[in-house]
């Protein structure tokens, strides 16, 4: 049976997300190299594979996304407003760490947007001042990158 343009579609934004869920920056790697697509929004949540990646606080995938993505690639929002920036705060379930800490710089000096708000009126630095996701550090650095 011969797969159909959507069916090939679906099987690569597939094997994106895996290579991504799976930590797995070879495979990544190599799908890049082959030319496949990175700027695409999963059609339930909207999100793209650097927020996928932002959200599983991977710091090293996030760094080889920002990499080969342009500006518009970068500054895509899910279904609810959010960015690359705010799902990496607020991904990983827990107060930010180290790794979001460097995750977060390599995504403001890629270009991703400090000031966008979501769905709800929050931004970045809104949700870090919040009790749950509470970084002082990443406050004060996105306050001097304009937010």
């Amino acid at each position: 049976m011969v797969k159909t343009d959507a069916q090939i579609t679906r099987f690569n934004r597939e094997k994106v997300l895996s290579a991504i869920k799976n930590s797995d920056l070879k495979s990544l790697r190599g799908l890049i190299t082959s030319g496949l697509a990175l700027d695409f929004k999963d059609r339930e949540t909207g999100l793209t594979p650097l927020m996928v990646a932002a959200k599983a606080n991977q710091l090293e995938i996030v760094q080889l996304l920002v990499s080969v993505l342009d500006e518009k690639g970068l500054n895509v929002l899910d279904k609810d407003g959010k960015n690359a920036i705010i799902w990496s705060i607020i991904g990983p379930g827990k107060k930010p760490n180290k790794i979001t800490r460097k995750m977060i710089r390599v995504l403001v000096k890629a270009g991703v947007d400090v000031k966008v708000e979501d769905a709800q009126g929050l931004s970045a630095l809104d949700y870090v001042a919040t009790r749950k996701y509470r970084s002082r550090r990443i406050a004060i650095y996105l306050r001097a990158k304009g937010a």
